[in-house]
C-alpha cells in the first residue's frame, strides 16, 4: 500500500538530486559506470512517470515541481529531426556503443511514459518529439534483437498502439526468454522475464 511518508521522502530526494545545474547521476554510489557520463533519456521518463504516480499521494504541486526540473533535462534531448535522442552524453570516452546508446525501437517505452504525463508537466515540443519516435519505430520492434530491448518496445506499444502486437514467440522447450531473440540458450536473466510477465 502507497506510503505517503516513504513516497513524500523520495519526491524531496529527487528534487534535491536534480536541483543542480549539472544532472545527477542516474548510477549512485557507482562513480566510475559508463551509464554516469550521460542522462538516459529512458531513465528521466521513468521518473517523470513515478512523479506521475506519487501525485495523488504526494501532492500535484510537489511532485510538478520536480518534474520540471527534469523535462528541462529531456527538453536537451530532442534530436535535429524532430525525434528524441536516448542519451545527452557528457563526456564521450569510452561511452559505448550500444543498444541503449542507439536509436531504437526501445525508445518506444520511453516516449509512451511521456505522453502518459498528467497534463501541462511535458511541453509539446517533446511530446511531438515522443510522439515522432514512435512513429519511427512502431513498426520497427522485431529490429530489436535483444528481448529487453524488444520488450521495452513491446510494453510502449501496449501503452500507446494496442492494436499493434508483436508476438513474444516463448521457446517453451527452453523454458525462458534468452537475453538475444532467436537464440538457443544464453543467461536466464529475471528483468526478461519479469517484463514478459507484466507485458
Amino acid at each position: 500500500a502507497p506510503n505517503s511518508n516513504l513516497m513524500t521522502a523520495v519526491v524531496d530526494w529527487l528534487g534535491r538530486q536534480w536541483s543542480y545545474t549539472h544532472p545527477a547521476a542516474t548510477r549512485i554510489g557507482a562513480c566510475s559506470d559508463w551509464r554516469n557520463q550521460g542522462v538516459p533519456c529512458f531513465d528521466l521518463a521513468m521518473i517523470v512517470r513515478g512523479l506521475g504516480d506519487a501525485a495523488p499521494i504526494v501532492g500535484e504541486v510537489a511532485c510538478a515541481r520536480v518534474a520540471a526540473r527534469i523535462v528541462g533535462w529531456l527538453d536537451r534531448m530532442v534530436g535535429a529531426d524532430g525525434r528524441l535522442n536516448p542519451w545527452l552524453v557528457l563526456d564521450s570516452v569510452g561511452f559505448p556503443d550500444r543498444w541503449s546508446t542507439r536509436r531504437g525501437p526501445y525508445q518506444i517505452k520511453t516516449s509512451a511514459a511521456l505522453l502518459g504525463a498528467p497534463n501541462g508537466w511535458v511541453p509539446n515540443r517533446i511530446l511531438r518529439a515522443a510522439e515522432e519516435t514512435i512513429h519511427a519505430w512502431s513498426a520497427r520492434v522485431t529490429e530489436q534483437l535483444e528481448w529487453h530491448a524488444r520488450l521495452y518496445a513491446m510494453e510502449g506499444l501496449a501503452r500507446v498502439r494496442p492494436d499493434q502486437r508483436v508476438k513474444i514467440g516463448f521457446d517453451y522447450a527452453l523454458g525462458y526468454l534468452p537475453e538475444r531473440v532467436g537464440s538457443s540458450g544464453g543467461r536466464s536473466r529475471a528483468d526478461i522475464q519479469a517484463q514478459a510477465l507484466r507485458l
